[in-house]
């Protein structure tokens, strides 16, 4: 899903930023891939395969579209923006932050 469609299909309806220069994932830490990481060989981990799996059964599309080497994260901050919540950092490809740690961190359960 790209900007667009997320924006279209009304999933946030406050105001939204977009960092094109990516300032903010070097200041969240949030790594590159290597070479290596995308290799066939990192595609048949247990994990890789269960995210694949998911993907295809739930019909998760997404947008290939951009950065593909670019991981990623999570962070969760608090109403004021004054604290973080929770903080997950992407350390491999089919890594993933798990929904019951944000529904926690927002205090939803």
């Amino acid at each position: 899903m790209g900007v667009e469609d997320f924006v279209r299909n009304g999933f946030f309806e406050g105001e939204l930023f977009i960092d094109e220069s990516k300032a903010s994932y070097v200041a969240m830490g949030f790594k590159r891939m290597s070479y290596s990481e995308l290799l066939p060989s990192n595609f048949f981990t247990t994990q890789a395969r269960s995210a694949i799996y998911k993907m295809v059964t739930q019909n998760l599309g997404g947008n290939l579209w951009g950065d593909g080497w670019q991981k990623g994260g999570c962070m969760v901050v608090g109403q004021e923006g004054n604290h973080i919540l929770m903080y997950y950092l992407q350390e491999e490809a089919a890594d993933h932050v798990n929904n019951e740690e944000i529904i926690k961190a927002l205090n939803l359960q």
